[in-house]
């Protein structure tokens, strides 16, 4: 009961960012005009600056190799999200397509992850999921990005990938860890500091792009299934492997707790970028997001 009591303030906090943004969207400080701005806030400058601070911790060789199998675990994670999407949504619309495969391959184990993973396995618990990260962001921008080109006329060139900002800091971050390269203070301070600003920013578009829907659209059987795959299915699969292989191992119950997360905060705004239905996007994540208030605890009872 006190870990379901944890999990609730924590997804209250996240629950109250999308009311602000609902607000604002209401009040029209967000809007059709201005939120290309802020979506390209979160997309070009805060999320990456969210990323390369998951590399800053000074990681050592004993650290990096007792975390292996969660960076291993985060890309099986996508692996078979990327299988199981391909044959549950094959035959859906286009403009839904992308965001059902993303939804399915990738859940929100960055901003909501750490402040879950921080309460329940402590400081040990946060750096498991700085190596989760590891793997989990370069899929996502290559193989997460590809789902929506998949189902649009955008095409994904390698000029493009290389020169996406995610990319980038990944690359920096992954260089940063293998030289033990130390940053100074005062950058890891902004890095953090901006990287912080990544849960109530893109939680805001969230619920400005929210204000503009039905709140019945929450219950759509397309939106309730998702929501299903996203944190009971995939969470459990990957139980299955830490029954069979990792059981009591402190470093894979991260891993599967980071999946059963709800979906990615970033599935809206790639829809939008792509030009798919960021409105169906923002209900499906609201909806896992409360969902998860129940199942996330539940999946911890498994270990």
């Amino acid at each position: 009961m006190a870990l379901f009591e944890r999990m609730l303030s924590t997804q209250s906090v996240m629950l109250i960012y999308i009311i602000i943004g609902v607000v604002l969207q209401k009040t029209n400080i967000i809007n059709k005009d201005n939120r290309n701005v802020f979506r390209k806030l979160v997309l070009y400058v805060v999320l990456p600056s969210m990323i390369l601070s998951s590399y800053l911790n000074g990681y050592t060789y004993e650290q990096i190799k007792s975390g292996f199998w969660v960076i291993i675990f985060g890309a099986i994670s996508c692996l078979i999200g990327l299988l199981v999407s391909k044959l549950l949504w094959k035959n859906y619309e286009k403009n839904i397509r992308g965001m059902l495969n993303f939804g399915t391959m990738f859940s929100n184990s960055g901003s909501m992850g750490f402040v879950v993973i921080s309460m329940v396995f402590g400081e040990l618990g946060v750096f498991y999921s700085s190596l989760y990260l590891i793997s989990t962001m370069p899929l996502m921008w290559t193989l997460g990005i590809m789902q929506f080109n998949e189902t649009t006329k955008t095409k994904l060139t390698f000029k493009k990938l290389v020169s996406n900002p995610n990319i980038i800091v990944i690359v920096i971050g992954l260089l940063l860890v293998l030289f033990r390269v130390k940053v100074p203070s005062t950058i890891v301070n902004i890095v953090n500091g901006i990287g912080g600003m990544t849960a109530p920013l893109t939680m805001f578009l969230i619920g400005a792009a929210l204000g503009e829907c039905n709140f019945k659209d929450m219950f759509k059987p397309i939106v309730l299934k998702l929501s299903f795959v996203r944190l009971i299915l995939m969470p459990l699969l990957l139980w299955i492997i830490y029954i069979i292989f990792f059981r009591g191992t402190i470093a894979i119950q991260v891993a599967v707790v980071l999946c059963a997360m709800p979906i990615a905060n970033t599935t809206v705004v790639l829809a939008e970028e792509h030009g798919q239905d960021y409105r169906f996007a923002s209900i499906s994540i609201v909806a896992s997001t409360l969902l998860s208030i129940i199942t996330v605890p539940l999946i911890t009872l498994l270990f």
